[in-house]
């Protein structure tokens, strides 16, 4: 059991806590289903948004490419993080 409190000594309630974990498979699947969303809004972005630039800098970038440079950084970052969780539990398995 958490219990939470106001901070003045007074207890709220609390919440079981049942696992703070998450399965290995719950993990994958989670993986997976975050790389078919990030592919399907790119998709979206390619058949909804237009070509058109925007100024930057010296030169222009379509808004529909700055888009899609924003859902690879998710992208990137969700593998990263993916990958370093499997790191993680490999090595608490050794340990």
């Amino acid at each position: 059991m958490v219990e939470h409190s106001l901070g003045k000594g007074e207890v709220t309630g609390s919440i079981p806590v049942i696992s703070s974990r998450v399965s290995k498979m719950d993990q994958r699947k989670r993986f997976f289903v975050a790389m078919a969303l990030y592919a399907v809004l790119a998709l979206l972005v390619w058949v909804l948004m237009d070509g058109s630039s925007v100024a930057i800098g010296s030169g222009q970038i379509s808004i529909r490419g700055l888009t899609f440079a924003l859902l690879a950084f998710f992208a990137v970052r969700t593998i990263l993080h993916w990958n370093a969780e499997r790191i993680r539990a490999q090595k608490e398995l050794q340990q």
